[in-house]
């Protein structure tokens, strides 16, 4: 077997690998090709910047696609085809809850018709900076715990799938509302001296 039929080999590899859905860099690992030209059975994949590009961010690519790539090193073309696997993403359509609390009270966050197999995890809406500890699907609601949150915040959940690693952010935001306390003043006293 040729130097350019081994190439050809490592590419129809990394097409194999089963990534998660979204766009996906595809990278050339041999270093003898000088052209390239990538094809989808698919009519809404798109390669860029270009299809003839070495190594291109494909979009919208769907399970069971057929990508063929042709390379050439001046002399010599060859083609190889290999057929993509897509790891869905965990669904991101739940629906999740929007506390009020009274400060110095704990917040329940709830997730609602969590999926066994996937994991939850509250994190900030500012930063993504998670916030305490992630909880296991059930296939029911779950509950995510915020202890004594400070002021009301917007919060999102990143939902994981624990066998692919494949990650989805809630598209429902958790806004939570935290009110202050009452202010207790007492008053003076009203009194008459007793004479």
């Amino acid at each position: 077997s040729s130097d350019l039929d081994k190439k050809v080999n490592g590419y129809e590899s990394n097409l194999l690998e089963a990534p998660c859905e979204g766009d996906i860099q595809f990278s050339e690992i041999g270093g003898e090709a000088t052209s390239w030209n990538w094809t989808s059975s698919n009519p809404a994949v798109s390669f860029a910047p270009g299809n003839t590009d070495q190594n291109p961010l494909v979009s919208n690519i769907a399970d069971g696609d057929v990508v063929t790539v042709e390379v050439s090193n001046g002399t010599c073309t060859n083609t190889s085809s290999a057929t993509i696997a897509i790891n869905p993403l965990p669904d991101n359509s739940l629906a999740v809850s929007d506390p009020t609390v009274c400060a110095g009270e704990d917040a329940t966050i709830t997730v609602s018709n969590s999926v066994l197999g996937v994991t939850y995890q509250l994190r900030r809406n500012s930063n993504n900076s998670n916030v305490g500890a992630a909880v296991s699907g059930t296939g029911g609601d779950i509950d995510l715990l915020l202890p004594n949150p400070e002021a009301s915040a917007v919060y999102n959940v990143l939902a994981t799938d624990d066998v692919t690693g494949c990650e989805a952010e809630l598209t429902d935001l958790a806004n939570l509302t935290v009110h202050p306390l009452p202010t207790v003043t007492f008053g003076g006293f009203a009194y008459s001296p007793v004479s």
